[in-house]
């Protein structure tokens, strides 16, 4: 009873806190909403429009290589300057009137950022339409895919850099109001889904629909924030400081992660394409979209803090920052098997209904908990790599190099010689293999980066 009484306790903190509010609201609806687009789906759109449905969105994922973790990394630049910023009138002000330092760098850091996305935006997402073209012209079909799939890498594109300035303005403390921004990207995004499908547009409704929501996204990023980017480039037009140095550093390991965790993650859906066909492609697809949603879902306990753990390590703050982490694990394990078992029971529901074609679009119930006991694994790694990047450095690298390698191989093997419900059983293997490596390698860093912080700081 008393160990309730304490969660209790942390509940009542946390749900008053608005960051938390906010990502609950827009994640809250994505809860919604993917639930429904399930359920859509199969009412809408063939099985093979839905492989190249998933497909889309796996290739598509190639973007990861433009990002490498570009966001994250420039979210924990931000925050570890804004540490020692406040917020007046809408505009970034430093708390010592005498030294503008912290101001100086974060305002260069902008400049760096937007000079770099251009640069991503240019090189990055061309290659990925010609994959794209390639990969879907291998066997020839009657659906109507190239168009959708030219309109759907541009909204990609602009969904990209909208990414990135978000992960920027977040980083100074904005998370309130950069999840509503979200929220009703969202909200834009699943209305031109919905009213697409309704008019059996097939792959128009998917790419449309991103494609009108990154748009309009950007117009609302312009109008909250004009101000304040408008401040801060300016006065960055007298300064200068050498982030390609601090970030190129971090970026060039975690860059390897990164892309490591793509193939882990999206590796499934196209080799699916490729032996089983589109139908089999779309049940691996939508499988995985389930319990990455689930798994997204129990992770707004984290995205809230995201600032405010980088300004903890920033200033040295270890035993807060310990116990912030372990208080938002605990609820996101929690907040994981809720979700979980809550579309077991409507499975159980769709079985013996009418609407039993539903269930029929998944890999079967096995290949489902095979999937979902991986991403309930995922979660303390998650925690883990959270805290250690706090730091500015990236300690999984070797692990998440050697680990994707073992997904694709297994994942290989598993496509070639057993039933497809067990598609994903090397992904499982896989993380349970590294689990210890991960948590040994996670109390070496920390205790070692936190001496070393220390010791600076003394000197």
């Amino acid at each position: 009873m008393q160990y309730f009484s304490k969660i209790k306790k942390v509940l009542n903190q946390v749900l008053l806190d608005k960051d938390l509010q906010n990502t609950t609201l827009n994640q809250g609806f994505k809860l919604i909403t993917g639930p429904l687009l399930i359920l859509l789906l199969p009412l809408y759109i063939s099985q093979e429009v839905q492989g190249y449905w998933f497909s889309f969105i796996s290739i598509s994922a190639l973007s990861v290589l433009a990002d490498l973790g570009f966001t994250v990394i420039i979210l924990q630049f931000s925050a570890h300057e804004f540490a020692y910023l406040g917020i007046s009138n809408n505009f970034i002000v430093s708390n010592d009137i005498r030294n503008n330092y912290h101001l100086i760098k974060l305002s260069t850091l902008l400049r760096f950022t937007i000079k770099w996305l251009i640069k991503l935006l240019i090189f990055a997402f061309t290659p990925i339409l010609i994959v794209g073209l390639i990969f879907f012209n291998i066997d020839p079909t009657e659906i109507n895919w190239k168009f959708p799939w030219i309109l759907y890498t541009v909204g990609a594109m602009i969904t990209f850099a909208n990414t990135v300035i978000l992960s920027y303005i977040e980083g100074c403390n904005f998370v309130a109001k950069t999840q509503r921004i979200r929220f009703y990207s969202t909200i834009i995004n699943f209305t031109i889904l919905f009213l697409f499908l309704a008019l059996r547009t097939d792959l128009y409704a998917l790419s449309i629909s991103l494609l009108f929501s990154s748009v309009i996204t950007s117009i609302i990023i312009y109008k909250k924030f004009h101000f304040l980017l408008y401040q801060l480039w300016e006065i960055s037009k007298n300064e200068s400081y050498d982030w390609f140095h601090d970030f190129f550093i971090f970026f060039k390991k975690y860059a390897i992660s990164v892309a490591s965790g793509y193939l882990v993650v999206q590796i499934s859906t196209p080799l699916s394409f490729i032996y089983f066909g589109a139908v089999e492609a779309g049940k691996v697809g939508l499988t995985m979209s389930l319990c990455t949603a689930i798994f997204s879902i129990s992770n707004i306990w984290f995205q809230s803090i995201a600032p405010k753990v980088n300004m903890l390590n920033s200033k040295k703050k270890w035993r807060h920052l310990s116990l912030l982490i372990s208080k938002r694990l605990i609820l996101s394990v929690y907040t994981y098997i809720f979700v979980f078992l809550i579309f077991s029971i409507l499975y159980v529901l769709f079985k013996y209904s009418s609407l039993s074609e539903i269930n029929n679009r998944f890999l079967p119930f096995t290949g489902i908990l095979i999937l979902v006991f991986h991403w309930l694994l995922q979660l303390p790694n998650y925690a883990m790599a959270f805290y250690l990047r706090a730091f500015k450095k990236e300690p999984f690298m070797i692990l998440s190099f050697l680990s994707s390698i073992c997904v694709v191989i297994l994942t290989w093997f598993s496509i070639l010689y057993l039933p497809t419900k067990y598609v994903f059983s090397g992904l499982l293997i896989t993380t349970i293999v590294f689990l210890p490596l991960t948590v040994g390698m996670y109390f070496k860093k920390r205790n070692k980066w936190q001496y070393i912080a220390s010791s600076n700081l003394q000197q």
